[in-house]
């Protein structure tokens, strides 16, 4: 059985599309410094690869911790890890239906497969970025768990940001402050002490017919967005984009996948086209990408965010 000790969640072939020219290196921008780093993506634990990440168990031995869940069944190798699974089942079908699209980008030249393909990767790109995404508060750069006192202070400045009132007393030394910082705390090193739980919330047949439901992700069809413009698509470190809004009283979710500085998909209800777009949509879909990424975003050249 493979063992992998650093684990990804973006494939290094999508990151490979937003390489700088002539280099193994993407434009790493920080979400809240707006620093800019290039990094190498040969180089495993500069891409916020996150170590011990998913379970180093079989999925068949999942199964047996939590006898209640049903196997997703596009997970076909139980006898392996979850990385492994994640690779052949997911990563490679998405590849071949990336590379068809950016040879061919016409919607009609996509089949239902290929379509259904493209599903299962959003969903899995949410599932296994979910946590982190959420957890990424309480970290610290080196994905170590922040202190009691760091999360609390944390927890006021975010209650002081959401109220109505900016002068808010709540301080970090408030008891009620202090208790749900420490069951912060007690919860995170529990998930990152047992990659058990994480992982089975991926293979989760009912988490994935549960994200298909809350976003009708069997409706959607795919949009090929072109980009002909100066300014690139970027890619958020969540791999996807998630947004939501109403529309005359209609909740609307809308996807997007970069697959390239150039091309973008959108997963929406409306019938599917292949069109150009237009820039200030691109700066729009990027500022999605930079609010919906846990930590940076990956580009091929440096823009203003």
């Amino acid at each position: 059985m493979a063992e992998y000790k650093l684990n990804h969640t973006i494939p290094r072939f999508l990151l490979e599309k937003f390489i700088l020219p002539k280099t193994h290196s993407v434009l790493c921008i920080d979400k809240c410094s707006k620093e800019v780093k290039q990094k190498n993506i040969e180089k495993q634990s500069e891409l916020f690869n996150i170590k011990h990440f998913y379970s180093k168990k079989s999925i068949n031995f999942l199964l047996t911790i939590r006898p209640d869940i049903i196997l997703n069944p596009k997970f076909k190798y139980p006898e392996e890890i979850l990385e492994v699974n994640l690779n052949r089942c997911i990563e490679d079908p998405f590849r071949s239906v990336l590379n068809k699209i950016i040879k061919n980008p016409l919607v009609s030249e996509l089949t239902e497969e290929d379509i259904e393909v493209m599903r299962e990767y959003v969903f899995i790109q949410f599932i296994r970025t979910k946590r982190y995404k959420e957890d990424m508060q309480y970290l610290s750069d080196k994905l170590e768990i922040l202190s009691t006192k760091e999360i609390s202070e944390k927890i006021v400045e975010s209650c002081r940001k959401n109220s109505q009132n900016p002068t808010n007393r709540i301080n970090v030394y408030n008891h009620e402050v202090i208790n749900e910082a420490r069951k912060i705390r007690m919860k995170l090193s529990d998930y990152w002490k047992n990659p058990e739980t994480h992982s089975i919330e991926i293979i989760s047949q009912q988490n994935r017919n549960a994200f298909y439901k809350l976003t009708d992700l069997n409706d959607k069809k795919i949009h090929v967005l072109i980009n002909n413009h100066d300014v690139p698509f970027i890619l958020p470190d969540t791999g996807i984009v998630t947004v939501e809004f109403l529309d005359s009283g209609e909740r609307i979710r809308e996807i997007y996948v970069p697959l390239t500085p150039k091309i973008c998909l959108k997963l929406c209800n409306e019938c599917g086209i292949s069109c150009n777009i237009q820039e200030k949509d691109i700066v729009e879909i990027n500022k999605l990408a930079v609010e919906e990424s846990a930590k940076a975003v990956f580009s091929n050249r440096n823009i203003e965010l």
